[in-house]
This record gives structure tokens, C-alpha cells and sequence, in this order.
């Protein structure tokens, strides 16, 4: 039985997954498995990351270079590896953060310097006050989206279109779930079992289940191809391909053929 989700106006902007000091094996996996990334940027508060740009959102692959001290970016260096939160798009007409409940608003900028796009891109995120401990979920504003939704970025070898559900485990269900209300802008619920925006679906699962995440691609033959090429372990389950990431992150990757 499909259980009720409440339904959002608010888009989903990006997910992340946590390579914590040694980000080649995540960067290896994703362009294995058919994602054009875009090139390694260094934030302003020390984070690094490369992307994978879809249609309206993205993957981040967030971490930092090794001897990072644990004070940089804390709330990111407490997370566990691999998928472990997601960001909720703040534009100005959602006055969600002025409410209460959330922390001050955080400049970030990262230099970009690229045949395809130059400049530096902008952005604010908002976080919760009272974060779960093992999963985000925050605002996201982009100032400069221009420099991010670049059309030379968005073609990928698998065909990768959109994200179509993100599962989410977490010990603090109750919380994270308070805090998903939140940024999605919807009623509290009384037994929360996900979120709806758009295409893209957003669940809890249970503590000790594995993070998901389902994206939606064109051509399911042309994914299969690249993580053949790539070597990479896979099972095919009608028309979605189903890719484990390296053991210490504890997340799948589903590619999904368009319906």
C-alpha cells in the first residue's frame, strides 16, 4: 500500500552526498556511472565539490581536502558518508525563514573558471535550529543560478534528467521529519511518510536502511552502457538499473527510465 505523502509547492533544489577527506572514489563512481561532473570548486568556508547538473537540481558531491581542520563547515563533518540530506529551494517570495525555527542565513561563494561559464557563483543557505545529527535538510537561494544551469553541464552520458525519490535514513525520524515540514513549507503531519514537489518524492526510511536516491534518465540502454564500461556491480529490475555505491557510503544510486 502506497502511503500519503504531503504535497509541496516548493521545489527540491539539490541532494548531497558526503566524501568526507577522499572524494576521488565518490567522483569515480558518478562519472562511472554515466554523470558529467562539473570541475573540483572550493567554497569560501572551505568545503569543496563537484556537481551533477540536472533539469531545475543537482547532485553536490561535498567534502573537503585532506587536513581540513574539524572547525571548518562542522554541521557538514559531523554527517555520515555518502547520501545524507537534501536542499529545499528559498526563493523571495517564500518568507518560510523569517518565521522561526531557523538559524542565520549563511553567504557561501565559489570561484568558477571554466571555458563553459566564468564568475562567481552566490548562494545562501538556512539552516534549521535544532538539526537532526545524521541528515540535513535546508534553504537553499541561489543569487547566481546562471553560472550553474549550464546547458554543456547537463548532458550526461547516461542521460540523467531529474531526481525522481531521495530516501533518507535517520535515529531522530521525529525531528528530521519536523524539520522536512518545515522547509517544504507544508501542515506538521501525525505520521509522516514523505514529501511531494514537483517530480520528485522525499522519504524517511528506517535507521538502519541504506540512503536512495532515483533519478530519472532518457534512455535506459545508454546508462546501462556506461556502467558496463565503467565495471561497475548493477542489477537490472525492468526499466530501472540499480548501482550500490562503495560500502562506506551506504546509499544506492537507481537510474530510472523515463514513463
Amino acid at each position: 500500500m502506497t502511503m500519503p505523502c504531503a504535497v509541496s509547492a516548493v521545489p527540491l533544489d539539490h541532494v548531497m552526498f558526503y566524501g568526507g577527506f577522499a572524494m576521488e572514489k565518490l567522483f569515480d563512481f558518478f562519472e562511472g556511472a554515466g554523470f558529467f561532473l562539473t570541475p573540483l570548486s572550493q567554497h569560501s568556508h572551505g568545503s569543496v565539490n563537484r556537481l551533477a547538473m540536472l533539469e531545475g537540481q543537482y547532485i553536490e558531491l561535498i567534502g573537503f581536502m585532506p587536513g581540513t581542520p574539524p572547525s571548518v563547515r562542522p554541521e557538514i563533518q559531523a554527517m555520515p558518508l555518502g547520501l545524507n540530506g537534501l536542499a529545499v529551494s528559498d526563493r523571495p517570495d517564500h518568507l518560510r525563514a523569517q518565521r522561526g525555527g531557523f538559524s542565520r542565513p549563511m553567504a557561501l561563494e565559489r570561484p568558477i573558471d571554466t571555458p563553459a561559464a566564468h564568475g562567481i557563483a552566490r548562494f545562501t543557505i538556512t539552516h534549521a535550529q535544532q538539526p537532526a545529527r545524521d541528515a540535513r535538510a535546508f534553504l537553499c537561494r541561489h543569487h547566481t543560478p546562471e553560472l550553474l544551469w549550464v546547458k554543456e553541464w547537463m548532458q550526461h552520458r547516461n542521460t540523467a534528467a531529474s531526481i525522481i525519490e531521495v530516501g533518507l535514513p535517520t535515529a531522530e525520524p521525529e525531528r528530521f521529519a519536523a524539520i522536512m515540514d518545515t522547509v517544504f513549507d507544508v501542515a506538521p503531519q501525525s505520521q509522516p511518510h514523505g514529501w511531494i514537489s514537483g517530480g520528485s518524492t522525499m522519504r524517511i526510511v528506517p535507521e538502519n536502511d541504506q540512503a536512495h536516491l532515483a533519478v530519472q534518465v532518457r534512455d535506459l540502454d545508454a546508462a546501462l552502457r556506461s556502467v558496463r564500461e565503467a565495471g561497475l556491480p548493477y542489477a537490472l529490475a525492468g526499466d530501472a538499473l540499480q548501482i550500490a555505491l562503495p560500502d562506506e557510503y551506504a546509499s544506492n544510486l537507481v537510474l530510472q527510465a523515463s514513463r
